[in-house]
């Protein structure tokens, strides 16, 4: 792996890569320095040692990011600032540049994606020239070949496209090579009908741990406001309107950063009001934690459906059928606001900007009631005979 020099300036990551390289094994990422063990460490870590000092020096000399990255790289006598940089350096800054403007979320992804591309360059060094009409192309097989799902492929193409686009604004890409999706299957929607959420609501918990209550409620709460677990988390008393008896929930949308007004309907101020006098509406769950309980809570509940879904890897295509129990996660909340409440009678257009900004999204979160579509295909077709022979 190439070892790579890391300054901060103001909040700003200024990231070069060094001629330096070790195996991961040999290299001591807590003292950041090639094990004393390794052949040649001395002079490897004399070297270090000097490229640290002289970089703590032109951080004081420096006046801005730019002059502080020539001077970095002028020092690895890697020329001037206008030579063409490594893709992986210029993802570093891509994702830099995203920090202000993106979620936590987004920028997770920009950095996994990053990882990616690492694994494909395989310790080659490339830059924006070098990218063809097929280096998209070959990513994708790349990523296909180690195992990867086809729709976790097409995400981090997306993710990569972005970035070579801000290349491109940057004159530093002719164009972003086009590459097309890999195929991927189509699943259900995972989602509990109205039936279910009365039956897990309705769950005595008493003899359970407070997780499993917190977990309920939080789902339910998810459920009948159609809020992210990450903002029904981060739901504070202030955030309720009016604070004796709250029918409203002023939410700042943690994704998306917009502000909007959210109705408390009856089960929400239940939930709500058993809390009361408590420092929060909800106690602390990690996602990780309360995915595992609702699993627990819904076999509790018997909510147990065959839910198949379906899988594609490459050309390899897997099925696989469980209870939907196995199946359920916390963001399943959402999908079933979407779902009960289309079912319902509410317009798509009229969960725009509650749940989401566009029809194509929101639509991938509303599930399917197949008792409503039995019955009205035997409306319409029960009256049909054939005649035998």
């Amino acid at each position: 792996m190439s070892i790579c020099l890391v300054a901060m300036r103001g909040g700003t990551q200024v990231k070069i890569s060094t001629p330096v390289r070790a195996r991961p094994s040999d290299w001591a990422r807590k003292q950041q320095r090639v094990r004393s063990s390794v052949p040649g460490a001395a002079e490897v870590n004399g070297a270090l040692a000097r490229l640290k000092a002289d970089a703590e020096r032109m951080l004081l000399d420096c006046r801005t990011e730019a002059e502080l990255r020539q001077a970095l790289r002028e020092r690895l006598g890697k020329g001037e600032a206008n030579q063409e940089s490594d893709i992986l350096e210029l993802f570093d800054r891509f994702i830099e540049h995203k920090r202000t403007r993106c979620s936590v979320s987004t920028i997770n992804g920009y950095r996994a994606a990053r990882g990616h591309l690492a694994a494909f360059l395989d310790d080659r060094t490339i830059t924006p020239s070098a990218i063809g009409p097929s280096w998209l192309d070959d990513l994708a097989t790349f990523l296909a070949g180690t195992g990867v799902q086809n729709s976790t492929v097409n995400k981090i193409l997306t993710r990569t496209k972005s970035f070579l686009r801000w290349l491109v604004r940057r004159e530093m890409l002719a164009k972003v090579p086009v590459s097309e999706p890999l195929p991927t299957a189509q699943n259900f929607t995972v989602y509990l009908s109205l039936d279910e959420l009365a039956i897990l609501a309705g769950l005595d918990l008493s003899e359970y741990r407070e997780s499993y209550e917190a977990t309920r409620d939080s789902f339910i709460l998810g459920a009948v406001t159609g809020q992210r677990f990450s903002d029904v988390q981060a739901l504070r008393w202030e955030d309720l309107v009016p604070p004796s008896e709250p029918h409203i929930w002023r939410l700042s949308v943690k994704k998306t950063g917009d502000t909007i007004t959210v109705p408390l309907t009856a089960p929400a101020r239940s939930i709500l009001e058993r809390r009361r006098g408590e420092p929060r509406p909800l106690p602390r769950l990690t996602n990780q934690k309360a995915n595992i309980i609702i699993k627990e809570l819904c076999k509790l509940a018997g909510i147990d459906e065959p839910v198949t879904t379906h899988r594609v890897k490459g050309s390899g295509r897997s099925s696989e059928t469980r209870p939907k129990h196995e199946v359920i996660s916390m963001h399943a909340a959402k999908r079933s606001f979407v779902t009960v409440t289309l079912q319902s009678g509410l317009a798509p257009h009229e969960l725009l900007g509650f749940t989401h900004r566009d029809l194509k999204t929101l639509e991938l979160y509303a599930g399917k009631d197949q008792g409503r579509l039995t019955t009205a295909l035997g409306l319409a077709f029960d009256d049909l005979e054939v005649r035998a022979g």
